[in-house]
C-alpha cells in the first residue's frame, strides 16, 4: 500500500524537512499566503496512540508560534515566524484556516 506524503516547499519553508501531516496542511498553506509570516519550520512527525478528531493548539513564543497539529495517529509541531506584533493576527488566520 503506497502512502500519499504531503510535501511543503516555497520561499517561507525551510529545505531541512518539508513532509507534512493531513492535520497540518491547511496550516502550512494559510502560514505560507500570510503576507505577516517570514518563515515556517516544520519539526519531525511523531507517531502517537490513535484519536478520533484532527486539531490543533497554538503557543505564542518571542519569535512567532508554535503550532502542534494531531492527526488520527501523528503530530507534527510547525514553527511559524513572525513580528510580535502580528501574532494574534496570524494566530487568528491559522486557526480559521484549520476550522
Amino acid at each position: 500500500m503506497a502512502r500519499n506524503k504531503q510535501k511543503a516547499a516555497g520561499g517561507k519553508v525551510t529545505k531541512a524537512h518539508c513532509s507534512v501531516i493531513d492535520a497540518a496542511q491547511p496550516i502550512v498553506k494559510a502560514a505560507q499566503r500570510h503576507p505577516d509570516v517570514v518563515k515556517i519550520s516544520l519539526s519531525i512527525i511523531e507517531q502517537v496512540g490513535k484519536t478520533s478528531t484532527m486539531r490543533i493548539k497554538c503557543q505564542r513564543i518571542d519569535a512567532g508560534l508554535r503550532v502542534v497539529g494531531r492527526g488520527s495517529t501523528t503530530t507534527q509541531e510547525i514553527w511559524v515566524y513572525c513580528a510580535a506584533e502580528a501574532q494574534e493576527r496570524v494566530q487568528a488566520a491559522l486557526e480559521a484556516a484549520f476550522n
